[in-house]
């Protein structure tokens, strides 16, 4: 059984440069001496003294290699990324790697961006985010891919630009999200400049049916319930969104969007993502080339 078999036909299409299956860890005592000494027989394992584990190109040999020393004692890939692995269960994903190519030939981007410390929506809607003094180094950081924030320079730069449906909010300052702690502060109170959600008044129609979204225990994804909601794509990561031409055809330009759905594991911490368009990708790389967008796919019909 060839590689892309084991995990389904290969997406290797304009948006992707390659797929790389990711094993692991899996662990000596969880696999038993036998399994592991046959695994790390594999060329590239990455051995350990109790765990070992792997990464290679979903179509590499290596793959059906590692996959039929599995098999060969009843072993399998997970059926739900998102679940605890049951019995038999062993540790792999596929991750997509994209280079710049595949950036710039996508009409729509996912935008994300290195990690802030930590930061909290408050009840009152405003991002209030934790002290991070490595934010002096960067103009454009995430708490997650649901609160993106800007420096102040950025900020004026791109209000210049005309971006259609671009929202700058006010954000806030903790040094701790303990409650008995907690204390907000503003940018002006730490005489800092200030950092700006980046954000937008537009709210995109739904993602394609062709995409599935689970619940935190990696179930289907109800409306109305408070479980939780995460985009799934099999043992994909991260999972693509998708979205039809036609839905996109029913709303007006936009550089900056945001997605119907709302994403995270609990209902006082799910927020939608931020979508931008090429123009916006291109204006925001210029100033700070640490800024990551995922191709988001469109869809004909």
């Amino acid at each position: 059984m060839a590689g892309s078999e084991w995990f389904g036909p290969s997406s290797l299409k304009e948006g992707i440069l390659k797929e790389i299956a990711e094993f692991g860890p899996v662990f000596r005592d969880e696999i038993g001496e036998d399994l592991f000494d046959r695994l790390s027989g594999v060329p590239g394992i990455h051995r350990q003294p109790n765990s070992i584990g792997c990464g290679f190109p979903k179509d590499d040999p290596r793959v059906d290699q590692v996959m039929h020393i599995f098999a060969s004692v009843g072993w399998h890939p997970p059926t739900n990324l998102l679940k605890t692995r049951g019995p038999h269960e062993f540790a792999v994903q596929i991750r997509r790697e994209y280079d710049k190519s595949d950036v710039l030939n996508s009409q729509c981007l996912l935008l994300d961006a290195p990690t802030w410390k930590g930061g909290e929506f408050t009840p009152g809607g405003l991002l209030e985010l934790l002290i991070d003094d490595r934010h002096k180094k960067r103009n454009i950081a995430g708490v997650g891919r649901a609160g993106i924030v800007v420096s102040d320079h950025l900020r004026q730069t791109l209000e210049r630009t005309g971006l259609c449906h671009l929202v700058f909010r006010e954000t806030l300052l903790t040094d701790d999200f303990d409650p008995a702690k907690r204390f907000s502060y503003t940018w002006t109170e730490l005489e800092e400049s200030p950092w700006w959600q980046f954000t937008s008044d537009l709210i995109l129609p739904k993602l394609s049916p062709a995409c599935t979204l689970v619940d935190r225990y990696g179930n289907p994804f109800k409306e109305g319930e408070d479980k939780g909601c995460w985009l799934q794509e099999g043992l994909h990561c991260p999972a693509e969104m998708h979205y039809r031409r036609r839905d996109l055809e029913q709303v007006s330009e936009f550089d900056v969007a945001l997605t119907a759905e709302r994403f995270g594991m609990h209902p006082n911490n799910w927020y939608p993502y931020t979508v931008v368009s090429q123009r916006a990708y291109q204006l925001i790389s210029e100033q700070d080339p640490k800024a990551q967008f995922v191709p988001v796919r469109i869809d004909e019909g």
